[in-house]
């Protein structure tokens, strides 16, 4: 079990990798989207969308 255990770490940590490459790119859009919706500058809205999106997991821990 030993032997298997580094390969299946390496492609958990790709399979993350790309996720939250997928993720990012997601976000990037998102806030675009938003930017020229609501008629924001990039500056603004990317700093907006951002703070909430790295506020996310104690907004969520603070509802458990």
């Amino acid at each position: 079990m030993a032997g298997t255990a580094t390969p299946l770490l390496a492609v958990v940590f790709v399979a993350g990798g790309a996720l939250t490459w997928a993720a990012g790119v997601l976000l990037s859009r998102a806030a675009d989207a938003l930017d020229v919706r609501f008629g924001l500058g990039e500056a603004l809205g990317g700093l907006i969308l951002l703070a909430v999106a790295g506020s996310l997991p104690e907004i969520g821990r603070a509802h458990v």
